[in-house]
């Protein structure tokens, strides 16, 4: 009431403190006629003013003469350089001023406005050119002004913004319809997504509050962003002519490298800087911009990444939200806000702006928001109330995942994720090797698909083609030695290819009269010859298994079964029954073994203590195979039998990570078989795992310790999105008019 009541002396006010000069009449009248007609509001008449071409002449002016007292005893850059900018320019010219140590570039603010009517920049553009040698540029500003200033061209060097909503995907805009003018919340223009539409779907803040969580941002697609954020950076470095991909890298190992989805922290544009002075062959001074150059764009709104997110990328995650601070940077208090405190005033905002306006999220109404807002059941469903925090009894403040009904009943099965966080990040530069049993080969093959070549130590021979290669085992697995079933099995080839254990080493018959490797029957479909081809055929195999445990970074291990077939002479554990590919039973000379849990802890204790103290770096992964036995040779059911085999596989490998801090435990036998899915991923056989139950296991796999590597088919709404974040100018408008409702 009071900005209405007195909107002629606050605008005389502001035209003094903005643009040091008396309100003149026109300017009066309009601006307080927007005061007093109740949609106005005080910081939008504000933001007009600091908008002007005026005050931004005043404000260069004003800069250029502050420089030049600082500067002056500076030598003269050897290109003089005008950067026309977002907000994150600023930081640019900073960090090539300290690089360089000479007189900093002139700096020029580009707005929505400018985009909107080029004819705006045309003075500060043409008076640059004549004062630069180069006029330094982002392509959405250059596609908007070179058409109407084509001797800009002569002078451009363009230079990537840096955007990228993988980490928070849940930050939009909120816009008064058909304008460009934002709804200002907690956050200024940043808004939650998630807010914005269960507030418009009537839902309470409360209610709202609850969504926060892994069940509606799997629903929402939060957890696909990185692929076409991604291919949104990648292309804007290339249209710059500015590579990004190792860079990208180089910002993912250190974190989270940006503030919100359009604001990157400073290490992330110095590596910019350094590669426009590249470009213009400046020379670097010996110095870190990080340790010199004040990250203006920390001042700004940071957006946090949200716990279940960050646990995808082995990052630390958060529900606190920082706002733009209030002051110089010097002075100014952090105004933070946690979740509650955050949805309610984003809340308030909403109905502030809607009781006025009609307003719009930028984020389309599309299915997946359909599917989680678009009514009181489809939101409903994915609500998990997490218990009150501070309780009397010690479940209380547990996480939602520590509950069977948030964690799993109130979840749709492809929702349900069991993996916790990921114990170490595979990169795609790493060496993987694989084995054990045949639900093992679905990891190797899926990491093929992704961009990650599994260590191949024992590889076909140059004549071989590729279907015969296949056929004669070669890139199954890392090295020829077929499926390992057992922890004995795995613990004995480590002895072998050591020349620790040396088993009598005699092969079987085979029907045709050639002769197969008892520890390989299958591995060759035509057999040896004779014992020479088959004792050089195992030496050169031992030799790359030898190879693959010595340079491997990730051994990712499925145990398969706890039954095997032992010969009595030397205790050597056998993939398969003698007489079944080859070979002949003889009770005399062999016996069945069905191994105990404290017999499998010790083979798998023995192994990994070995690899560790014989390759340092190793990483293990152990998963327990969800394929039900074939058959058993115990005198019970097949299922009773199957059930002990897997509980004691799955009670060793916890045994064996509690243990030992470089192995980890990846669920991929509760996702299958949990009854949540109520048998979907199993196929007619109730055995053979079909591709719905792989594919729920692998997307997991790499969400959680691949996330870098995994580059899954894009989803386009999801790199319109990301591209989108290209089309945002630094009062963070859109140029787009929103699509959204």
């Amino acid at each position: 009431m009071l900005v209405k009541h007195h909107a002629p002396e606050i605008v005389r006010a502001a035209y003094q403190a903005i643009l040091n000069r008396e309100a003149d009449a026109g300017g009066l009248a309009h601006h307080s006629a927007h005061l007093q007609s109740g949609d106005g509001r005080l910081d939008e008449t504000l933001r007009r003013l600091i908008a002007s071409d005026e005050f931004l002449t005043i404000f260069e002016e004003r800069s250029q003469f502050h420089n030049r007292q600082i500067t002056q005893s500076l030598p003269p850059p050897k290109q003089r350089i005008a950067i026309f900018t977002n907000c994150q320019g600023n930081n640019l010219g900073r960090c090539i001023q300290a690089l360089t140590g000479t007189q900093p570039p002139s700096y020029r603010f580009v707005t929505a406005e400018d985009i909107l009517h080029p004819e705006r920049p045309r003075a500060a553009i043409e008076r640059a050119l004549a004062d630069n040698d180069v006029l330094l540029m982002q392509p959405i500003f250059a596609d908007a002004l070179l058409p109407t200033l084509p001797a800009l061209a002569e002078k451009l060097v363009l230079f990537p913004s840096i955007s990228f909503p993988a980490f928070q995907p849940d930050q939009c805009y909120v816009r008064i319809k058909g304008t460009l003018n934002e709804v200002s919340g907690p956050l200024g223009p940043y808004h939650s997504a998630i807010a914005y539409y269960a507030w418009r779907a009537g839902m309470s803040a409360r209610q709202a509050m609850d969504l926060f969580c892994d069940a509606t941002y799997e629903a929402l697609h939060y957890h696909d962003y990185w692929a076409s954020s991604a291919a949104a950076l990648l292309d804007e470095g290339q249209r710059c002519d500015m590579p990004l991909d190792g860079a990208l890298q180089q910002w993912r190992a250190r974190g989270c490298f940006m503030h919100s989805p359009n604001h990157p922290k400073l290490y992330a544009v110095a590596d910019i800087a350094r590669m426009v002075m590249q470009r213009l062959q400046l020379e670097a001074l010996p110095i870190d911009p990080l340790e010199v150059v004040w990250d203006n764009l920390a001042d700004t709104a940071i957006w946090p990444v949200y716990p279940e997110i960050a646990r995808r990328y082995g990052i630390e995650g958060s529900l606190v939200f920082k706002g733009n601070n209030p002051g110089l940077p010097s002075k100014s208090p952090v105004v933070s806000y946690e979740l509650d405190a955050f949805v309610e005033r984003s809340y308030a905002a909403f109905a502030d702006y809607a009781s006025r306006h009609e307003i719009a999220c930028n984020r389309a109404f599309t299915a997946r928001y359909q599917a989680v807002f678009g009514g009181e059941r489809a939101s409903a469903r994915l609500v998990v109330s997490a218990p009150a925090r501070g309780g009397a009894h010690p479940y209380a403040a547990l996480p939602a995942r520590q509950f069977w009904k948030s964690g799993v009943q109130q979840l749709r099965a492809a929702e349900l994720d069991p993996v916790g966080r990921a114990a170490f990040e595979i990169t795609a530069d790493a060496r993987v090797a694989t084995a054990g049993s045949c639900f093992a080969q679905h990891i190797a093959q899926r990491l093929r698909q992704r961009g990650i070549a599994p260590l191949q130590t024992e590889c076909a021979p140059p004549t071989l083609g590729a279907a015969a290669a296949r056929q004669a085992n070669y890139g199954i697995y890392s090295a020829r030695y077929g499926n390992i079933y057992t922890a004995r099995q795995l613990w004995q080839l480590w002895q072998r290819a050591q020349g620790q254990y040396t088993p009598l080493a005699e092969g079987w018959l085979r029907a045709d009269g050639r002769l197969a490797d008892p520890f390989r029957p299958e591995i060759e479909p035509s057999g040896f010859a004779d014992s020479a081809a088959l004792d050089a055929s195992r030496a050169q195999h031992l030799a790359a298994v030898r190879e693959m445990f010595a340079t491997l970074d990730v051994f990712v291990f499925t145990l398969g079964l706890t039954e095997a077939w032992r010969r009595k002479a030397d205790g050597a554990v056998l993939p398969l029954a003698p007489g079944v590919a080859a070979g002949a039973m003889d009770a005399d000379q062999y016996e069945w073994v069905n191994f105990t849990a404290a017999e499998v802890v010790a083979d798998l204790e023995a192994f990994v203590t070995a690899l560790a103290a014989h390759n340092p770096r190793a990483r293990v992964l152990f998963t327990v195979s969800p394929v039900p036995l074939a058959a058993t040779y115990d005198d019970r059911h097949v299922l009773t039998a199957t059930t002990y085999s897997k509980s004691v596989l799955r009670v060793a490998a916890e045994e064996v990570v509690r243990r030992h801090a470089q192995c980890t435990y990846f669920p991929a036998y509760e996702i299958i078989t949990g009854h949540y899915n109520r048998g979907a991923y199993y196929d007619s056989d109730l055995r053979s795992v079909n591709v719905a139950g792989v594919d729920h296991v692998m997307r997991l796999f790499f969400a959680h310790y691949a996330p870098t590597a995994a580059e899954p088919p894009l989803n386009e709404e999801l790199l319109e999105e990301a591209r989108d974040n290209y089309r945002v100018v630094c009062e963070e408008e859109l140029l787009a008019q929103g699509r959204g409702t």
